[in-house]
C-alpha cells in the first residue's frame, strides 16, 4: 500500500469517527452524585424536596456517603395500590445499585413525601452491607421490617422508619409553595 493510499483510508476513518466535546465525555462514576435522576420534572421535585425539608436532605446525604447508588424514576407501568417500591438492580465492584419507581401522586408534597418514603429504604440498605442482591434484601426485610397489606400486587415489605420518614417530610413541607411542573394526578 502506497503512503499516499494509507493517508487517504486515514483521512477516510478520522472522518467517520464522531468528534467529542468536553460535554460529551462519561464523568468518573466518583464524581456522580448517589441519586440519580433523568427526567427534568422529578429533577426540578427533589431539588424542592432539597431544599425545604431537612429530613429529605439528610436522607440524601447519608446516600451520598454509603456505597448504594440510587436511580430514581416514574413508573410507567405501576402497579395497582403501588405509591413507590424500590428495588436491587445489581452489585458491582463493591457499589450496590437500586432504583425506586414512584406512580403520579396528587400533589408535590405527596410525591416528595413518598421520594422519602423510598429513599429511607435505600438508606436501611446502605446500612446492611449484607443486602447484596434481592433475595438477600428481600430476607432482610422480613427480618426487620413487616408485610405491607397495602399492596394489591402481591408481597410488599415496609419498614416503620420509612412511615415515619414519609409523616416528617409532609410536615416540613406543609406550610411550602412547592410549584413543580409534573405529570401528577388531576
Amino acid at each position: 500500500m502506497t503512503p499516499t493510499r494509507v493517508v487517504f483510508l486515514l483521512s477516510i476513518v478520522l472522518l467517520l469517527i464522531p468528534s467529542f466535546s468536553s460535554a460529551d465525555i462519561v464523568t468518573d462514576p466518583v464524581d456522580m452524585p448517589n441519586v440519580r435522576i433523568t427526567e427534568p420534572w422529578l429533577r426540578q421535585l427533589y431539588q424542592a424536596g432539597l431544599a425545604g425539608s431537612p429530613t429529605f436532605r439528610s436522607l440524601v446525604e447519608r446516600l451520598e456517603d454509603s456505597d448504594v447508588v440510587v436511580y430514581l424514576q416514574t413508573d410507567p407501568r405501576a402497579l395497582l395500590g403501588v405509591a413507590g417500591r424500590l428495588t436491587f438492580l445489581s452489585m458491582v465492584a463493591g457499589t450496590r445499585y437500586v432504583v425506586i419507581r414512584l406512580s403520579p401522586l396528587r400533589s408535590p408534597a405527596q410525591q416528595l413525601a413518598m421520594i422519602g418514603h423510598e429513599l429511607q429504604h435505600a438508606v436501611e440498605v446502605a446500612e446492611r452491607p449484607d443486602i447484596v442482591d434481592q433475595e438477600s434484601m428481600l430476607r432482610e426485610y422480613m427480618r426487620f421490617g413487616y408485610l405491607n397489606g397495602a399492596s394489591a400486587s402481591g408481597v410488599a415489605l415496609d419498614t416503620k422508619a420509612a412511615t415515619e420518614v414519609a409523616w416528617q417530610i409532609t410536615d416540613e413541607l406543609r406550610d411550602q409553595p412547592l410549584v413543580v411542573a409534573a405529570p401528577l394526578l388531576p
